[in-house]
């Protein structure tokens, strides 16, 4: 039995990436990430952190890797009918002359100025959600917080004009995307601005930038307890806090409400539809739990028919 292991970051690579602003970084600082932000990357390169425990979908996206890559370089072969293209991981990381940013590649065409960016989604389920993404292949058509860590990779990597992102989505075949550094000279300008005024007005000041914290990253700040301690708590978040506890309450009884009215219409049956066409199923969902026992359940989807 062959043992998989998930690439994981050495010691030197976490201090490299504290140490410097990276390619994911760039998003959170330019705004266009939906998972995190500016104060999130202050509190990263400042503060103490415990390591991100990877999730599942994390994990398998890691360990597919090799074989997005070893596809798009298949397909990158056929596309342009050139059997000597190579992908390789030497010289995949890469240091702006800026001294701040950094950034390591997918992978890079050897004797091309050209590099492979592997991103998968849905790795693990079916259900998948990708309206965000073009749906022609060579097109340019990506998330624009994949586009600006792409920017990213250009600016500490002068020597690539070209960047193939390949989305592999769960249970399609990938789809390569192509992104040319000359369509992206402006956008490349402005992060290399930004990462340089946020490092020397927040980083190096340690002065938190305005805005917002995630949870998640909240969570991992490593801290010292002291029991006789009493910190000192803003009023104002403290009734926002109850405000949208309470608001949470009710709207989730108000649910429970509506779904066993939909619930009890369709005693006898397991699917549903109403005069303006929406379908309601409800069904069987089987759960393969990583930090708990399988279960099974049954979950009601409401759905407007097109």
């Amino acid at each position: 039995m062959t043992t998989m292991t998930v690439p994981t970051l050495t010691r030197h690579d976490l201090q490299e990436r504290k140490d410097r602003i990276t390619a994911t970084d760039v998003a959170a600082i330019m705004g266009t990430s939906p998972w995190k932000t500016k104060y999130d990357v202050w509190i990263e390169k400042c503060l103490d952190m415990e390591p991100i425990v990877p999730s599942p979908a994390m994990q398998w996206g890691s360990l597919m890797e090799d074989d997005i890559i070893t596809f798009a370089e298949a397909r990158l072969r056929e596309h342009f009918d050139d059997p000597s293209i190579k992908a390789t991981r030497v010289g995949t990381r890469r240091k702006h002359a800026n001294g701040i940013m950094a950034c390591t590649l997918d992978s890079v065409l050897q004797g091309r100025d050209e590099a492979i960016e592997a991103k998968t989604h849905a790795a693990i389920h079916p259900n998948v959600d990708w309206t965000a993404w073009g749906t022609e292949e060579f097109s340019d058509a990506i998330p624009p917080y994949y586009r600006d860590q792409v920017c990213g990779q250009f600016a500490c990597a002068p020597n690539l004009n070209r960047i193939w992102v390949v989305l592999s989505i769960g249970r399609m075949v990938p789809t390569i995307y192509c992104l040319e550094r000359e369509n992206l000279l402006g956008r490349i300008a402005e992060i290399e601005t930004a990462c340089c005024d946020f490092w020397d007005q927040h980083i190096l000041t340690h002065i938190a930038p305005a805005g917002e914290a995630t949870l998640e990253t909240v969570k991992r700040v490593r801290q010292a307890i002291d029991p006789a301690t009493i910190a000192t708590i803003d009023d104002e978040l403290c009734e926002r806090q109850k405000e949208l506890a309470a608001a949470i309450t009710a709207t989730t009884k108000q649910k429970e409400a509506v779904d066993a009215s939909l619930r009890l219409a369709m005693l006898g049956a397991e699917r549903g539809r109403s005069p303006k066409g929406h379908f309601v199923h409800i069904g069987p969902v089987n759960v393969k739990g990583y930090s708990v026992a399988p279960k099974s359940y049954q979950r009601m989807t409401v759905t407007l028919a097109k």
